[in-house]
């Protein structure tokens, strides 16, 4: 009876896997002994490398002076060294114009080619080989700044110790030769004196300029001069105004004066005398005096009715009556003089004029005064305007002078700093030669290599099995044939 075929498509289990592996144990065996083989031998045949180090400090103890004109344009800030300022230096210490330098200096040969030096410099494959000898040393070449430091850590790598520490020896000069030259553009000192010489010759230019002008217009000071004047020129104004006013009340005065004149008489009464005949009048009023001292005694004995008091009134009244016709017939005496009053006026209206004339005159001397002053302060204006442009050009040559004096000496100072090679940067840790070689770690690379070699015989086993054409199940048989229909097998072991 026929049984239906198996499909195609096998799925492969753990207890076939191990089966496939069995199977092709010996192919396992071969190829995990050649690899581990190969893996001892690159093991044993790894050159020994040597490692030197140098460590550079970056400081901010030198700041040097800008290259500018500009006053007070020195370099200010912090004396911390930022984040920024040590990874420029690590750019420094990895130029390709640094390394080359290097690789002239030393004559280290590239990776690809064992030559010396004297092979690089070869015509040809100069320029090649150079790149190349460069590159392989950017290879063996680390530099990173340490942490939470100003430090930075070079270390180099060869199999040759001295030449380990050649090559950071001669790194170290070259980077502080190019840091000295990129901090700092050549020729300061020779362009601050030049500047210095040009700006003393304008100096002298303006001082002349200046002395020739004071002798020229008789100045020495003309803002001095002019504040003098205008100080005159206030006084004189002053003066002027309050002559003048003094001059309207004069004159004020004069018409007043001359009003009252008007109004005035020339002549008048000096003396009025009046006389009585033969003395009557005095008698008369002895009488009345009497009259009433004896009225007066009578009255503080009797009443007003009483008959002596009465006689006594009518003769009071009649005394009266007499004394009025006495003075009826009294004889008047009057003189007539000059007025003094008008004199006066005279006199004061004489003086007036005399002082309004005066004051005239003073006020007409005082403008004329005025006048002159204002003409002058005018003049010396305009000739202190000009006398200050040149003193401005004087005091802006002087500061120039001084400048480029000091930017001179700054420069020297620098250069001077340079030539002793003084400068942001230090070797902190100079290198040596390396006793011992870096460690390789052997064991490591063994059990790495063993964990390759095992995967990769496994997978060579497994991949040997699967193309394998013998068929060894039903499956495999009823894979191979597709869609024929297996009727019996018979073990291997029975055949």
């Amino acid at each position: 009876m026929a049984a239906e075929g198996p499909n195609r498509e096998q799925v492969y289990t753990l207890r076939g896997v191990l089966a496939a592996l069995f199977r092709q144990s010996r192919t396992l065996t071969v190829c995990f002994a050649v690899l581990i083989t190969c893996v001892v031998g690159a093991l044993l045949f790894v050159p020994d490398v040597y490692e030197s180090e140098l460590k550079i400090l970056v400081k901010r103890d030198r700041v040097d002076s800008l290259v500018s004109a500009i006053p007070g344009s020195e370099r200010t800030g912090s004396s911390e060294v930022s984040e920024a300022e040590l990874l420029t230096e690590v750019e420094l210490l990895q130029g390709d114009d640094l390394l080359e330098q290097v690789v002239l200096s030393v004559g280290l040969p590239s990776e690809n080619e064992p030559q010396e030096a004297s092979s690089v410099e070869g015509s040809g494959g100069r320029s090649r080989s150079i790149a190349d000898a460069v590159k392989a040393v950017r290879g063996d070449l680390r530099i990173e700044p340490i942490k939470k430091t100003w430090m930075i850590d070079v270390t180099y790598a060869s199999r040759d110790p001295q030449r380990a520490k050649r090559v950071l020896d001669v790194l170290s000069d070259l980077y502080l030769q190019k840091h000295l030259a990129v901090r700092r553009p050549p020729g300061a000192y020779e362009f601050f004196s030049e500047q210095a010489d040009t700006s003393l010759q304008a100096l002298e230019e303006a001082q002349m300029q200046l002395q020739a002008f004071g002798e020229r217009n008789h100045v020495v000071s003309a803002s001095a001069e002019k504040e003098m004047v205008l100080q005159k020129l206030a006084e004189f104004e002053s003066m002027q105004q309050e002559a003048e006013a003094t001059l309207a009340e004069t004159t004020q005065h004069v018409a007043a004066l001359e009003s009252e004149r008007e109004r005035t008489p020339a002549k008048r009464t000096s003396e009025q005398r009046t006389s009585d005949p033969a003395g009557l009048m005095q008698d008369v009023q002895s009488r009345m005096l009497t009259l009433e001292l004896k009225r007066t005694e009578l009255l503080q004995k009797f009443t007003p009715r009483y008959r002596a008091v009465v006689q006594i009134d009518q003769q009071l009244e009649q005394a009266r009556a007499a004394l009025e016709r006495a003075r009826s017939a009294a004889v008047k005496e009057e003189t007539i003089a000059d007025n003094p009053t008008m004199q006066w006026l005279e006199n004061e209206i004489a003086r007036a004029r005399t002082e309004r004339e005066a004051l005239g005159a003073r006020v007409k001397a005082l403008g004329a005064t005025v006048n002159a002053y204002r003409t002058k302060a005018q003049d010396l204006d305009a000739k202190g305007a000009t006398q200050q442009t040149l003193l401005r050009a004087l005091n802006v040559a002087e500061e120039e002078y001084l400048l480029y004096q000091r930017k001179q000496e700054e420069a020297r100072i620098s250069d001077a700093l340079d030539r002793t090679r003084i400068a942001n940067v230090a070797v902190a840790q100079a290198p040596t030669v390396p006793a011992e070689a870096r460690p390789t770690r052997r064991l490591l690379w063994l059990a790495l290599g063993a964990c390759a070699a095992l995967v990769l015989s496994l997978a060579v086993a497994l991949m040997k099995d699967a193309a394998s054409p013998v068929v060894r199940t039903p499956e495999e048989l009823g894979a191979t044939l597709e869609n024929v229909p297996v009727l019996a097998w018979i073990p291997a072991s029975e055949q």
